[in-house]
């Protein structure tokens, strides 16, 4: 499709469309960014890009929520290891 219209926004969201599905995001982004320049006033390029930021927000979220609890574990094992070696030089 963009071989023939490089200036189509409607191509360049559904090649962003297909990106997506292929879990290319940072290309999907590109294209949608393209269309907007393209045409500035399609909402379906803005909603694709929303819905990716939030998707990605979610995501960051998520692995910054398990990375906090593996430090917690982390912390709490090493804790647990201090204590135990304390309590074995005081027998």
């Amino acid at each position: 499709i963009l071989e023939v219209d490089t200036t189509s926004a409607v191509a360049r969201i559904k090649l962003a469309r297909a990106y997506q599905a292929l879990g290319h995001k940072d290309q999907a982004e590109r294209q949608l960014r393209q269309a907007l320049e393209l045409d500035p006033g399609n909402a379906e390029a803005r909603s694709a890009l929303k819905r990716q930021a939030e998707a990605t927000r979610r995501q960051a979220d998520r692995l910054l929520q398990d990375a906090r609890q593996r430090a917690e574990t982390s912390s709490d094992e090493i804790l647990a290891g201090a204590r135990a070696a304390a309590e074995g030089r005081k027998l």
